[in-house]
């Protein structure tokens, strides 16, 4: 690992500054030291026929993160909170060195009714501190006054918590992080910390996205010296704890209803499996790319190929009487819905036909045709 400071310069490619080609490094003798990034054209050298492997210059990856626009190095997360460390820090000593000032400068200011006590008393002062110890006992015969610096230290609470809160937001952390609980309850909480734990989480899919790359080119470079075939996909997986620990039984609970009705829209062909597949994930707060959406689609079908199909529900028609006749316009009669047992032509129905509301019947006219 090298650091940020040790990176004189980051060469990139003239038609593409994010494609970076090479590094040089400042070393301590003074020289300058060159590596060439994995996107340069002789990081990975063509096999050869001959059974040496080909000489494999050093590479350098470069991770950065908090980019801006137009730039080739990235920014550290505690750039932006560092000065205003040091500044609450600073504050912090000060505030305990005008404290302390304050109570080692306290003036005790004695009044004597005996003018011939007055050296004795002076003498006793020295000798015997009573600002330190805390405690003076005198009679009636003196008069006591305390004199103290007047600094207001009951007005610096609002400058330190402004301090904290500007290395809050440079961190994105909510205050109860920093134990600024007081004005804090249990939903505003919840609710502030979302962004901290989308945050760490984007941190953590940093880290990932640096591992998988640097294992890439590492095992890249590997199949090139034990002329293995490189493979187009290394199909690497990578588990990590949660960063905040969700509410999974609501996930759960949510994932199961929207998969019950996915799978009824797709069987009726009202949508398709890959978008079924990334609205499920979704739900079950999974979120994933959709060429990583298509992969799992595809290997589902090469393995489980022969599960059963799940088929559209068949339409049920309601059943006729025992000749297949066509019931009776006023089969249903009266307010309670009761049903008579005979169709057009008198027949009897079929035992067990459940109870419907009554249709809206067309007559016809009396020419016969439709109104």
């Amino acid at each position: 690992m090298k650091d940020l400071r040790q990176i004189r310069e980051v060469i990139t490619d003239p038609q593409d500054y994010e494609h970076e080609l090479s590094y040089t490094e400042n070393l301590a003798t003074g020289d300058a030291r060159t590596w060439i990034s994995p996107n340069h054209p002789t990081a990975f050298p063509t096999p050869t026929i001959t059974l040496t492997a080909p000489p494999m210059p050093p590479l350098m990856l470069h991770w950065a993160v908090n980019k801006p626009i137009d730039a080739t190095r990235g920014e550290s997360d505690l750039t932006p909170i560092l000065p205003w460390a040091l500044r609450y820090s600073e504050w912090l000593k000060d505030r305990v060195r005008l404290n302390r000032q304050r109570t080692r400068a306290a003036m005790l200011d004695i009044m004597v009714a005996d003018d011939t006590q007055v050296e004795g008393k002076r003498r006793q002062l020295r000798t015997s501190n009573p600002v330190e110890a805390g405690i003076y006992v005198h009679g009636p015969g003196e008069e006591i006054t305390m004199h103290s610096l007047n600094i207001n230290a009951g007005q610096a609470e609002e400058d330190g918590k402004v301090l904290r809160l500007a290395i809050a937001t440079g961190s994105n952390l909510a205050l109860h992080y920093l134990g600024e609980g007081e004005s804090t309850n249990y939903s505003t909480a919840k609710e502030m910390g979302e962004p901290t734990a989308r945050f760490f989480a984007d941190r953590q899919q940093d880290l990932i996205w640096c591992l998988q790359d640097m294992l890439s080119v590492a095992y890249r470079r590997f199949c090139l010296v034990t002329s293995i075939e490189v493979p187009k996909d290394m199909e690497l997986q990578v588990t990590v704890t949660e960063v905040a620990r969700a509410d999974n039984e609501s996930l759960a609970k949510a994932a199961h209803a929207i998969i019950q009705a996915l799978a009824i829209a797709s069987a009726r062909a009202w949508i398709d499996d890959e978008t079924a597949l990334a609205i499920a994930l979704k739900f079950a707060g999974e979120l994933m790319p959709i060429d990583r959406v298509r992969d799992i689609l595809t290997k589902a079908r090469e393995e489980y190929d022969d599960r059963p199909r799940l088929d559209p529900p068949p339409f049920t028609k309601e059943p006729d009487d025992k000749n297949g006749d066509e019931l009776s316009p006023d089969h249903y009669l009266g307010e309670q819905g009761s049903v008579t047992k005979t169709d057009l032509n008198g027949d009897e129905l079929t035992p067990g036909r459940p109870a419907s509301p009554p249709a809206t019947v067309t007559k016809p006219n009396q020419k016969g045709t439709d109104p």
